[in-house]
């Protein structure tokens, strides 16, 4: 029995645009997420550059970020390419780890 939220059989987005370090950090939530709802869909989306370092057996899926300037912003035609293509998934759930709160609203719509 499992107490809170089922994520079992749910689409979910990680979002980890920052460093590479970081991102590494996140493996293991999706791989937890995994073992406990092996039917769930987990998705990263990442900076462009390292969907290398995710592919593995617990991330169905990668879509990359073209990221520019120091603060590690989303190049605007990068987010409106991946707002596109993330609303076809239709993910039940989204997880930004890396806060930027303009696109976790825009992420989660």
């Amino acid at each position: 029995m499992h107490d809170g939220i089922n994520f079992d059989g749910k689409k979910i987005l990680i979002s980890r645009t920052d460093k590479i370090g970081d991102l590494i950090l996140s493996i293991p939530f999706a791989k937890f997420l995994k073992s406990k709802f092996p039917n769930s869909k987990i998705f990263f989306l990442v900076k462009r550059g390292n969907a290398f370092f995710i592919k593995n057996g617990y991330v169905d899926g990668v879509f990359e970020a073209e990221i520019s300037g120091e603060r590690g912003e989303i190049k605007i035609e990068s987010f409106i390419f991946l707002l596109f293509e993330l609303s076809k998934i239709k993910f039940d759930f989204s997880f930004c780890s890396f806060f930027k709160v303009f696109y976790c609203i825009a992420l989660a719509n």
